[in-house]
């Protein structure tokens, strides 16, 4: 089984490559590819926004098209891999699932995975929020010198993953000290990993939201982003977005606690009471908290909640499961997983390879 999910990633990772390659710029990642990119580059992105690691990944990922295939493959791949490991699922059917619903063609994949900018500010942080979380949370710490390097990167991730976006870094923040309280609890005393998870978070945050670009939002002298209390009109804006970025998640999620409710009636009526549930939609408030006094807020701000939603499926998965535990090749719906997941990668790629000839006639 573990030789075989590593081919499976393998696999992921090759296809996540060769869709890339087929990807056509946005009018937004040619900005970031030419003068405008180099101009905030060269000004050190001064009053434009703290977002300082997403601007240069951007900045240096459309300079380097041989490479951003390449990258956005790590990464996805990293994604799916960190879901499987935070969940603790060694389901194999599971493990096709999550990757199925991470390659959709929908407008969330559109927004945040081919669209590069977005790419770098998006994604790129929810995987090291994943990496970050793991590490403080499940991961063994090694003895010895890789100690020293366990927390160092620890350390790197904390402090890197808070240059992106400015409602991902109020996240980690939380997240990071909601570790240091829970271990606490569990261990009876404060432990180095969450500690050092939290410092580096307050670190990291307290740079980006030095720049200046926030003071001027705070004074109501930038256009495109601005504090708006319309609590209505953000109200909807945050859940009309939320339904379109993550409706295959909720799909899958309502099919689950149907299927939950046919099979292990006492399972479904325990969910009221399940901690790790309530914990996942803590989670989502306290994401999108930040969201309900900005403008604007589209569909890509909401990657981090669609891998959220992955995580209180797979709960739910495993509880629809029950106590079955068959042969791994023997597992009910594996196959039926696998032949949809390869319907969608060809899909993925007919369309993608469409769009991508017809740009080239366009700009020939």
């Amino acid at each position: 089984m573990i030789k075989s999910t590593r081919w499976f990633y393998l696999v992921f990772f090759l296809f996540v490559c060769l869709l890339a390659v087929f990807f056509v710029p946005s009018p937004d990642d040619w900005g970031w590819a030419t003068g405008d990119g180099l101009a905030l580059f060269q000004n050190k992105f001064a009053d434009y926004n703290g977002r300082y690691l997403g601007n240069l990944c951007a900045f240096a990922l459309l300079r380097a098209p041989l490479l951003l295939p390449f990258v956005k493959a790590l990464v996805l791949t990293g994604i799916l891999y960190m879901i499987q490991k935070l969940s603790g699922s060694r389901d194999p059917r599971f493990l096709r699932l999550s990757a199925l619903l991470l390659i959709l063609p929908c407008p969330l994949f559109i927004h945040d995975v081919v669209w590069t900018a977005a790419f770098a500010n998006y994604e790129i942080p929810v995987c090291f929020l994943l990496c970050c979380a793991y590490l403080a949370f499940c991961a063994r710490v090694p003895k010895g010198g890789w100690a020293v390097l366990f927390y160092s990167l620890l350390a790197t991730l904390g402090f890197a993953s808070q240059l992106f976006m400015e409602h991902y870094t109020l996240f980690a923040l939380a997240l990071s000290a909601f570790a240091v309280l829970y271990a606490r609890r569990r261990e009876g005393h404060f432990t180095p990993r969450t500690v050092l998870w939290f410092c580096s978070a307050i670190g990291g945050a307290a740079l980006m939201f030095s720049n200046g670009a926030y003071r001027q939002i705070l004074r109501g002298e930038q256009r495109y982003q601005r504090l708006e209390w319309n609590p209505l009109a953000t109200l909807w804006m945050i859940v009309s977005n939320l339904l379109i970025a993550c409706l295959p998640m909720l799909i899958v999620i309502a099919v689950l606690l149907i299927l939950l409710r046919k099979r292990n009636p006492k399972a479904f009526a325990a969910l009221p009471r399940h901690g790790e549930a309530w914990f996942y939609m803590a989670l989502l408030a306290v994401l999108h908290a930040p969201l309900a006094v900005v403008y604007p807020v589209g569909v890509r701000c909401f990657s981090l909640a669609a891998v959220i939603l992955l995580l209180l499926a797979q709960k739910l998965f495993a509880a629809v499961a029950g106590a079955q535990n068959p042969v791994d090749g023997q597992r009910p719906g594996r196959r039926t997983l696998s032949v949809a997941l390869a319907l969608v990668m060809v899909f993925d790629l007919a369309g993608y390879a469409t769009v991508f000839a017809a740009n080239r006639r366009k700009v020939a």
